[in-house]
């Protein structure tokens, strides 16, 4: 008990210093080159033995093959958002539920994309009124006063400062639920097409 409560108090501290450094700017937008696979294959593999830990089926249903391309974003905030949506989704599922996190690519224009995560759980769901609160800082579905178990308890700013940084890379973040059937989470952000790839970069540092 008191292990798990040292742990617990450790995540609350650094949800509220992220929530900080997310209000006063503290980490500054970056346009870097970025690897969408690389991100969401380091947040499955990050998130995997926590999904073992509670008996919950974490699966990742994209093709390396499908996904050769760099682009220009913030990975620090990408890499952020997404970690918040597939930690929730592991977070308020149940025993053999399943979380899948996807990614598409719609094509905007010759040199911009638009990325969709997607994180999709067979959890227990979000009332209507309860969707409409959920990226409020502080806000909680399930208060951990309401809730024998405080493994499922935080401040609840995560998915406000996901939002934050979604808003902050013209991002946009929607969700779908049904009560006892599960949610899904779509995290869509623009991303520049770089004027010069990976592989003409290493061309030329090889010449």
């Amino acid at each position: 008990m008191a292990a798990q409560s040292s742990r617990q108090l450790l995540s609350h501290v650094r949800s509220i210093i992220g929530m900080i450094d997310a209000a006063e700017g503290r980490n500054p937008i970056l346009s870097e080159m970025i690897d969408c696979y690389s991100i969401v294959s380091d947040i499955y593999t990050m998130f995997r033995p926590e999904a073992l830990r509670r008996n919950v089926d974490l699966k990742l249903d994209i093709d390396e093959c499908d996904w050769p391309e760099s682009f220009l974003s913030d990975r620090f905030r990408i890499k952020k958002i997404v970690m918040s949506l597939v930690s929730n989704a592991i977070k308020f599922s149940h025993e053999k539920d399943s979380v899948v996190l996807r990614m598409s690519k719609n094509t905007d224009s010759q040199d911009e994309v638009i990325i969709n995560f997607i994180v999709k759980d067979t959890g227990g769901g979000i009332t209507p009124d309860n969707i409409k609160e959920i990226f409020k800082p502080f806000f909680k579905v399930n208060p951990s006063y309401n809730n024998a178990d405080l493994s499922n308890s935080g401040p609840g700013v995560g998915l406000a400062i996901a939002k934050k940084y979604s808003d902050e890379i013209n991002g946009q973040i929607n969700c779908k639920s049904v009560v006892d059937k599960g949610s899904i989470f779509v995290f869509s952000v623009p991303l520049k097409q770089p004027l010069i790839n990976d592989a003409e970069l290493n061309d030329h540092l090889n010449n």
